[in-house]
């Protein structure tokens, strides 16, 4: 059984030993896998000149590495794969292939539109402003998301045709890997077991879920830099799809991607803790995984 943290339990493992100490019992019996996103959010943190970051980087690091035995999910012309890797040589190839400003820039065009049309919503009917309180296996009945599903697949030749276009596309062919999506893509219910051995089309569409959520205000990020980093929960909630349950104390990042899980029937439970119970949240799982 393979269980994924969010980025913030391992820093919070760092003061709470209670967190180390549930990992250390669950390993005999739990596989925990890490991915290039905690990696990402380190280095960007570090680039920012986070002074906690600062001076714990290698405890960070080697936590990460404790935590998972170096395992590691990673993108493939396939699946998700497994493989065994030191957080230290992912941050030197993060490091080498630096995204993070063109992840700023992203961020900020996001948030600004989201904010804009989730004004507008809320203008024009004051539903929205409870579109939040929806249950995650509900908010896909509702009519915006509906319409904004219909719509993207009414467009889907046009979005795929500008995403195969792309400088970005014509960088990753000249390094042999193919970023190329299909000409046919729609979007539908249920799609997980059909898109989870491509890993381009999996991270594609769990990127315009996520957004249709964002841009219709359900649990959107109500800050920029918020924003921005919602960027690296997405890629969080794309590795995390080959974990069977994935731990997180950000609510709504826990909210839209239950929603997101539900829509494409993804199998990983996703599971929210609070900052304080998190060792005792994890440990409720040690006897059930004895039994695996």
């Amino acid at each position: 059984m393979d269980f994924y943290l969010d980025h913030n339990i391992y820093i919070y493992s760092l003061i709470d030993k209670s967190i180390v100490s549930a990992v250390d019992l669950l390993k005999k019996s739990v596989n925990f896998c890490y991915s290039p996103a905690h990696i990402e959010e380190v280095y960007k943190a570090l680039k920012k000149g986070d002074s906690n970051y600062l001076e714990n980087k290698k405890n960070i690091l080697s936590q990460i590495s404790k935590f998972t035995n170096d395992m590691e999910y990673l993108p493939s012309m396939t699946s998700i794969i497994i493989k065994k890797e030191s957080p230290f040589i992912c941050y030197e190839r993060i490091v080498k292939y630096d995204t993070t400003q063109r992840i700023e820039i992203d961020g900020k065009h996001k948030y600004k539109v989201d904010k804009e049309h989730y004004k507008e919503l809320c203008d024009k009917e004051k539903k929205y402003q409870n579109i939040s309180n929806i249950e995650f296996d509900k908010i896909w009945e509702y009519e915006d998301m509906v319409n904004a599903i219909s719509q993207l697949n009414t467009n889907m030749k046009d979005i795929i045709k500008k995403h195969n276009n792309r400088y970005e596309n014509s960088v990753f062919k000249l390094c042999g890997v193919d970023k190329d999506l299909p000409e046919d893509l729609k979007i539908y219910s249920g799609m997980y077991s059909k898109i989870k051995d491509s890993h381009k089309v999996l991270e594609f569409i769990i990127e315009i879920l996520f957004r249709i959520l964002n841009i219709n205000g359900y649990n959107a990020e109500k800050k920029e830099d918020t924003t921005i980093s919602g960027i690296h929960d997405v890629s969080h909630a794309i590795y995390a799809t080959k974990a069977d349950k994935l731990f997180t104390v950000d609510r709504k990042f826990f909210n839209k991607c239950k929603a997101v899980y539900y829509f494409l029937q993804v199998d990983t439970e996703v599971i929210l803790c609070s900052k304080e119970n998190i060792s005792e949240i994890l440990m409720s799982y040690n006897e059930c995984c004895k039994l695996m």
